[in-house]
């Protein structure tokens, strides 16, 4: 199934969709709304395309059934949660793949997102956590080279280790761009990440801060 750009598609409803096989490519605008989980199996393939914007307005899963092969999801495009204040998690119950490609973006505005996959999990691409928001991750993950974790919000490794090869940048892109970014878990800075961070000055406010609730090591 096809979405071309500027197209939509609605995913809606109190029950259970299912995707059985195939392949599911957005290219226009997805927008995924009230309690209704999303079911995969049998190697099923949800691409969010490098136009394709997957918005997230419920607080409902995306999982794999456990039939046949590993199900996926790859976000090429704009993948972001912008209602819900609990978790929407990919891979519920049994974990599937999930893919963060080199110049996505995963903007999390509410709530939290939460990937949980078979094996390591590496980013390519940006996630952008908005304050009093959450991308979590059991067990850690690695920011590539190509990576940018940004942002005021939190990210949840689960007493994991989060490796940054890529770049950690604290606060927003925009407006008042001084900010706190936390990791709950542990940081390594690789040998060819960087930690961006602005110093305006001394006082609480004119700098950011990466606030690491177990070990940093620089």
């Amino acid at each position: 199934m096809n979405i071309a750009s500027g197209a939509a598609l609605n995913i809606s409803g109190a029950g259970a969709k299912t995707v059985n096989g195939g392949v599911l490519n957005n290219a226009g605008t997805a927008t995924w709304t009230d309690a209704g989980n999303i079911a995969t199996a049998n190697g099923a393939a949800i691409n969010n395309q490098a136009t394709g914007v997957f918005d997230i307005q419920t607080d409902a899963d995306i999982s794999y059934n456990n039939v046949g092969p590993f199900s996926s999801f790859t976000n090429a495009g704009l993948l972001k949660k912008t209602a819900g204040a609990a978790d929407t998690v990919f891979g519920t119950g049994t974990p599937m793949f999930f893919f963060n490609d080199a110049g996505a973006t995963i903007q999390l505005a509410s709530g939290a997102l939460e990937v949980t996959v078979p094996g390591g999990f590496s980013n390519n691409g940006t996630i952008d956590v908005a304050s009093a928001a959450t991308f979590r991750r059991g067990g850690g993950f690695t920011n590539n080279a190509t990576g940018i974790i940004r942002g005021n919000g939190t990210i949840d490794l689960g007493g994991g280790a989060l490796i940054n090869d890529g770049t950690i940048a604290p606060g927003a892109v925009s407006g008042d761009t001084t900010g706190t970014l936390s990791i709950t878990g542990n940081y390594t800075q690789g040998a060819g990440g960087a930690l961006n961070v602005e110093l305006g000055g001394t006082a609480a406010g004119d700098f950011d801060v990466l606030a690491v609730s177990g070990t940093a090591t620089l």
